[in-house]
């Protein structure tokens, strides 16, 4: 019996994140746009720069998330 709670248990943790994170997942790309077109407005084509420079770091980006998930794993 227990041991069919603490299961129960973490997949209703994990649900919880998977919720939670379930927002992210339409608001930041919608939070890039307006961030991008309200700088556009001051700043100019320069812009690019910061946008290019955003897409070269998400790679190193999802590379230590994923080293940070191995070490939550192996503790």
């Amino acid at each position: 019996m227990g041991e069919i709670l603490n299961l129960m248990s973490v997949d209703a943790q994990n649900f919880k994140d998977v919720i939670t994170n379930l927002n992210i997942l339409w608001s930041a790309p919608l939070q890039i746009i307006v961030a991008v077109v309200m700088l556009w407005n001051i700043l100019g084509p320069s812009v690019f720069a910061g946008v290019g420079v955003l897409f070269l770091l998400t790679p190193l980006n999802m590379y230590i998330v994923n080293k940070v998930k191995e070490l939550r794993v192996s503790i």
